[in-house]
């Protein structure tokens, strides 16, 4: 809805949504996971 105010078109809302998805993913797999006993 915030993309579709700013008068965005749906090509452009999707590859907004992949681009969101898409730098999540790469942080994940940048992070070293934490070990499970760490508290």
């Amino acid at each position: 809805d915030r993309r579709r105010a700013q008068g965005k078109t749906d090509r452009e809302i999707k590859r907004c949504l992949k681009r969101y998805v898409a730098r999540e993913i790469y942080r994940r797999l940048e992070t070293p996971p934490q070990p499970l006993d760490a508290a």
